[in-house]
């Protein structure tokens, strides 16, 4: 089975990220991701096999959010 490992996130606005960036010091063991890769994961979903993504991007597509602070 062909499978990719996905997850569903909200992307951040630059500012945010430049802001992040700025406050991730270096500590012992952690390893901190590139601005352009900081993300908020809503849901992990695992492994999904290959034929299951387009049902569900299709699904994804249909989810209305309004805007929060």
């Amino acid at each position: 089975m062909d499978a990719k490992r996905l997850f569903i996130a909200l992307t951040l606005p630059e500012p945010v990220r430049a802001t992040l960036a700025r406050e991730a010091h270096p500590l012992p063991g952690v390893t901190w991701s590139r601005p352009e890769k900081l993300h908020v994961t809503i849901r992990f979903l695992g492994d999904v096999a290959v034929e299951q993504i387009p049902a569900i991007l299709e699904r994804l597509r249909q989810v209305k959010v309004g805007p929060f602070i």
